[in-house]
């Protein structure tokens, strides 16, 4: 049944998406409509990496663009996906080597993370490659915040990290992943007590930088933890000391649903979404809520 709280979700993210250029936000609605990947997650992921900013670049790494992709994962990701989106040259040379031995051809290809269309497409298909690695790894339930894990620190990393908090979610995260905690202490550190986080607490504030996105974008991106893990093993205990860094479309279907008389019986439950008719992200949010169920995002 639609609630308040639904209505206070989807005007939370499509506040967030006004914050970006219509370029920007055009690229990311066309990726969520081709790969399948929830519209909400790829906004609030952009907003939390550049602040919907496609040219920005990490100051402590090479992570650039929209998604702040590393170098690395950027080659592996357009090596993997770039013909489906006419970047099959691209991906020959990738494969072939070539960009190996030409500085400038390897040099276009990253200069592409700062494409919001080609960046938002490839971030998408990383989200979706990491939640299937993730539950072939026997990880349930997997959000928002696990898909966000996955890109701060590697599918790998995020499957090992889970799977320790899911044994012992008091354990230090910085005693297993002392590399990982040295470069990015913001994440692995209290900065107000200076004091370690366990692993439930890196997790809560991964899941707290989507609940409250609605709020205000950082000013600066994050430190990057991210791999390029082209081929993924299985997860030894040993990883925790080595991660460095729809085609239907319902909108008149919403549209009738939300126009119900305010005289029928049922019309109290739809009251807080009548301010959503105006505006046409909101009722794009909408159409992927439990509402639809028909809608479920397809992996």
């Amino acid at each position: 049944m639609p609630t308040a709280q639904n209505s206070l979700n989807i005007n939370s993210v499509a506040a967030l998406a006004k914050q970006a250029a219509p370029d920007v936000l055009s690229a990311i609605k066309q990726a969520s409509a081709r790969t399948g990947v929830d519209f909400a997650y790829l906004v609030k992921q952009a907003a939390t990496e550049s602040s919907f900013k496609p040219e920005i670049q990490s100051k402590t790494s090479s992570a650039t663009g929209l998604y702040q992709f590393i170098e690395g994962t950027w080659l592996s990701m357009v090596e993997k996906h770039g013909a489906k989106y006419g970047l099959g040259d691209f991906a020959e040379k990738i494969k072939n080597g070539t960009h190996k031995q030409n500085p400038r051809l390897k040099q276009e290809i990253l200069d592409l993370r700062k494409d919001p269309q080609k960046a938002a497409l490839l971030a998408a298909e990383f989200a979706a490659e990491n939640r299937r690695y993730m539950a072939g790894q026997g990880i349930e339930d997997i959000g928002a915040t696990e898909l966000y894990l996955a890109h701060f620190m590697g599918a790998g990393g995020a499957t090992a990290f889970l799977k320790a908090q899911r044994d012992n979610p008091l354990q230090n995260a910085a005693d297993l992943f002392p590399k990982a905690a040295q470069v990015n202490r913001n994440v692995f550190y209290d900065p107000q007590t200076g004091r370690s986080r366990t692993l439930a607490g890196v997790y809560d504030l991964f899941a707290k930088k989507f609940d409250d996105q609605s709020q205000e974008p950082p000013q600066t991106p994050p430190s990057p933890l991210r791999t390029a893990a082209v081929k993924r093993p299985s997860v030894p205990a040993s990883i925790f000391s080595s991660f460095v860094p729809a085609p239907d479309n319902h909108t008149q279907a919403a549209f009738r649903l939300l126009s119900v008389p305010e005289r029928t019986k049922t019309s109290a439950a739809f009251l807080p979404f009548r301010p959503l008719l105006a505006d046409p992200i909101a009722l794009m949010m909408l159409a992927q809520t439990e509402l639809f169920p028909q809608n479920e995002q397809k992996r």
